[in-house]
């Protein structure tokens, strides 16, 4: 017999999708074009991080078009952050100079670099550190990329989200070396990539070494040399700023006909232009609000917050301060939170070349009640998202989802989010957003959010 905690939840999805049928009203207001002038407008404000010019561009876009949307109480809250910028960066071993990206956040060089002997640990394990003295020395690792899962299967082989030895950072810095070398063993080839992300608000702090990255062809270049060297030396040269700054979430409100609030939220900050991540996700939300903010749309139930942050790549301090100072005002009427966020292509490497696979990249919308599950199928299948599984999102499990600290909050989540191998790297340009997927993943959304608008609170609890 089905337990009754089982039963009121999917007799409200049921109702639910009854009610809505995957029949939103006008549709046709979803227009890819527009969503790919927004998506271009925001490219071409240039590398959005926290704190910087482009990102202050991207609020005030961002609120522009609320206000001509028709959102309400349009409001801009600024904080606080310690701004990491890189200035020059190279590595030079032996008098050859080997192609290389800085590892953000980390400590900064003097202008002249630092020397120092180089030498190669495998992949950076404790045995590895235990066979060779590093004190004072540049080491090299080889950095590894874990699977990621899905429902127990094995969805990708080497997820560079999912760095599994980076714990030889951490080695290198107890041993007392002096720099610190990461090949992408597990990448493409290619050096550019601004990760790891499990980062605090001043997560530079933690990283006391500088550190490069450099791509696979480049490592094997310089394995090599170490290994045939005598005594091979290197100048290790990162320069750059830490400054005060300040960077602002930008909310606005259709009003319902109840005090109860369905947020809806991406993020408009990147660590480059961007287009996928996450300039993708922001105009996603940008069509929804337009959607549901027309004069002749039907009045919700409940208020539409729509929500666009910044902080991603600061452990979500956007969001962890918006929750913080409206802990006793805001959150406490959030009885729903959607999260759209990365659009993207799938791509892979064809003789050193990324190339699009001809697919969207495989996207999970993670819910966290049966009833929402449903409601995400439901809409899936009517709206045509291609590739695109619903995933039950356990409280316990930690995501890369701008809604991670509104479910460990236990509000209701729907999250969509794809997690192309590109994500930590500048080649997410609009050539890899994934066109096709754009308006499906509108209406898809339009649908979700009219359904959970009929759900009774007290079966989403």
């Amino acid at each position: 017999m089905i337990r009754s905690r089982m039963f009121k939840p999917l007799v409200a999805a049921f109702l639910a999708l009854f009610i809505m049928g995957c029949e939103s009203q006008d549709k046709d207001l979803f227009v890819k074009e527009d969503i790919l002038t927004w998506i271009g407008d925001l490219v071409a404000l240039g590398d959005r991080r926290p704190g910087s010019a482009a990102e202050r561009s991207a609020q005030q876009y961002v609120m522009d078009k609320y206000q001509e949307f028709g959102l309400t109480s349009i409001t801009r809250e600024p904080f606080d952050i310690s701004v990491w910028d890189a200035g020059s960066y190279s590595l030079n071993v032996d008098g050859q100079e080997i192609p290389c990206f800085y590892l953000h956040y980390s400590t900064f060089t003097e202008d002249d670099g630092l020397t120092a002997d180089i030498v190669y640990l495998g992949e950076g394990t404790e045995a590895d550190f235990a066979s060779t003295d590093v004190a004072g020395k540049i080491v090299v690792v080889d950095i590894r990329f874990g699977a990621f899962e899905l429902l127990g299967i094995t969805i990708i082989e080497a997820a560079c989200w999912n760095v599994t030895n980076w714990s030889a950072y951490d080695l290198a810095v107890e041993r007392g070396a002096a720099g610190f070398v990461g090949i992408l063993a597990d990448y493409f080839d290619r050096n550019t990539f601004y990760a790891p992300t499990d980062n605090p608000s001043k997560p530079f702090a933690k990283r006391t070494i500088p550190g490069l990255w450099l791509s696979r062809s480049d490592g094997e270049i310089l394995r090599e040399h170490i290994a045939t060297g005598e005594n091979p030396r290197a100048t290790l040269t990162l320069t750059g700023t830490v400054t005060e700054g300040e960077t602002a979430n930008v909310y606005g409100f259709i009003p319902g006909k109840t005090e109860e609030i369905i947020l809806v939220h991406s993020h408009h900050d990147s660590v480059f232009k961007g287009a996928v991540e996450d300039a993708s996700g922001t105009a996603e939300v940008l069509a929804l609000a337009r959607y549901f903010g027309r004069e002749d749309a039907p009045k919700m139930k409940r208020t539409l917050m729509f929500l666009s942050a910044t902080g991603h790549f600061y452990n979500y301090k956007g969001h962890e301060t918006f929750l913080l100072s409206h802990m006793n005002d805001l959150v406490p009427r959030i009885v729903a939170d959607i999260c759209i966020e990365h659009i993207g292509k799938e791509v892979k490497e064809v003789d050193g070349q990324i190339v699009p696979t001809g697919r969207n990249n495989l996207t999970g919308m993670f819910t966290t009640r049966d009833c929402l599950g449903l409601i995400a199928a439901e809409a899936i299948v009517c709206n045509g998202l291609s590739r695109t599984l619903v995933v039950p999102w356990a409280r316990e499990d930690e995501m890369e989802s701008d809604a991670l600290y509104y479910h460990y909050l236990g509000i209701p989540v729907v999250s969509l989010i794809s997690a192309p191998l590109y994500r930590y790297d500048s080649i997410g340009t609009m050539d890899l957003v994934a066109d096709d997927q754009l308006v499906p993943v509108a209406c898809a959304f339009a649908d979700i959010i009219n359904a959970v608008d009929k759900v009774p609170l007290s079966y989403l609890e």
